[in-house]
């Protein structure tokens, strides 16, 4: 896996974009109902006016999986002074979780302007914002275990006016402990944040709630086992794989109808063939 994944693509918003579904990994937009969300935090690299200063924030959730998916899709809402987009784009980051907080460093990284902006309606005063970022060509592949997720919008036009808050409540049954770092040190664009802490700091520490969960979603399609005995790369093992074996049969190191490893396409090659008959996984 790439430590770093960084697509920067021109200015655009792809409104209507094609975007393809595929397994709900993580789903905690529900909480964006209007009514629903009792918490809120500063979530946007630059485009937030406060005294004159641009204002760089960032919050990050956790989730768990439990199988290996390639990520398809991330959606995030957010509580706006207005309903327009981020000018520059959609910052989304993946990081290791390195015992209940992420590491500094993300090992994916995606600055997007091809994402889908949609209104939402949450609070009577308040405008609600839904970014929906494709990553599907992003090549972005996470194991089991625990990963977080930051969504950010980013508005670095000099004395922005838009404010994005993300969403977050204490009501649903998550547990997650949501973090939060500010300050340019570690998202490159020089700009200061609300407190100046540059590293991952519980939520709670900085006058939010840890274990409100951001409303974010993320979704991946599973990686299946290898399939060694699918020689043609059809996605079965059938009878064009058994005659491919039998054209290598004898001596042949190498090729990958030995699927046992031992330099000779034999009998016991074969049975392997033969007990992953079938779809692949």
């Amino acid at each position: 896996m790439n430590k770093s994944h960084l697509v920067t693509t021109a200015i655009a918003l792809a409104m209507t974009a094609g975007i393809v579904k595929a397994d709900v990994l993580y789903d905690t937009t529900g909480m964006s109902k209007k009514g629903t969300w009792d918490e809120s935090y500063g979530n946007f690299i630059g485009g937030a006016i406060f005294f004159g200063d641009d204002i760089d924030s960032q919050a990050a959730d956790n989730f768990e999986l439990d199988g290996t998916y390639g990520i398809t899709i991330v959606t995030a809402d957010y509580g706006t002074t207005s309903a327009l987009p981020p000018v520059d784009g959609v910052l989304v980051e993946i990081f290791e979780d390195l015992g209940g907080f992420p590491s500094e460093v993300p090992i994916a990284q995606v600055l997007s302007a091809e994402f889908v902006a949609t209104q939402i309606d949450i609070h009577p005063v308040i405008d609600g914002l839904r970014l929906t970022v494709d990553l599907s060509n992003e090549g972005i592949t996470l194991a089991p275990g625990t990963w977080w997720v930051a969504i950010t919008p980013v508005d670095t036009a000099p004395l922005g006016g838009e404010i994005y808050n993300q969403l977050a409540s204490t009501a649903g049954t998550y547990g997650n402990s949501t973090h939060r770092r500010d300050g340019g040190e570690d998202h490159g664009n020089g700009l200061p944040g609300f407190t100046g802490e540059n590293d991952w700091i519980l939520a709670g520490l900085l006058g939010g709630n840890e274990y409100a969960d951001l409303a974010m979603r993320i979704e991946g399609t599973l990686v299946g086992e290898p399939c060694p005995a699918d020689l043609d790369g059809s996605g079965a093992v059938n009878t064009s794989d058994l005659l491919e074996l039998f054209a290598a049969w004898g001596k042949n190191p190498g090729s990958p109808a030995d699927l046992d490893g031992d330099g000779t396409v034999s009998t016991s090659d074969l049975l392997i063939l033969f007990a992953n008959w079938g779809p692949c996984p």
